[in-house]
């Protein structure tokens, strides 16, 4: 075999020096290279189930600080004012859905087509 010179201990180690032969100058050379060569992390791949009529789709909205708190205020009130009924009926998202709701069938209706409208002119003027 040749002699080796080098510090480096793979080079040591495929040169055959026998000191490095040993299983554990082999796990020692191992633990190295798992330092220096860490695997990529794998994205997670996220299936696309189909759409199944009639269920909700997950929507990002932001909404104003004060509406926020506000939104969060009124929830409370509501599940203090009716303890019986269960949590969920009460969630932020399920309060935001139906106020939309109500909001755009007056609207189409032809109730309060005035005040919305309003509300929305003067929000863009600001």
């Amino acid at each position: 075999m040749q002699p080796c010179e080098q510090t480096n201990i793979m080079d040591e180690i495929l040169c055959g020096r026998e000191e490095y032969s040993s299983v554990s100058a082999l796990g020692e050379a191992s633990q190295l290279l798992y330092l220096f060569t860490k695997p990529a992390k794998k994205k997670a791949v996220k299936k696309e189930s189909p759409p199944v009529p009639g269920t909700k789709k997950k929507r990002t909205h932001y909404l104003a600080p004060r509406t926020n708190e506000e939104l969060e205020t009124f929830r409370r009130q509501l599940l203090f004012l009716f303890p019986e009924i269960k949590k969920n009926t009460f969630s932020r998202s399920n309060i935001v859905e139906k106020a939309l709701q109500l909001i755009m069938k007056r609207f189409q209706h032809g109730q309060d087509k005035g005040e919305l409208l309003k509300i929305l002119i003067d929000a863009k003027k600001t």
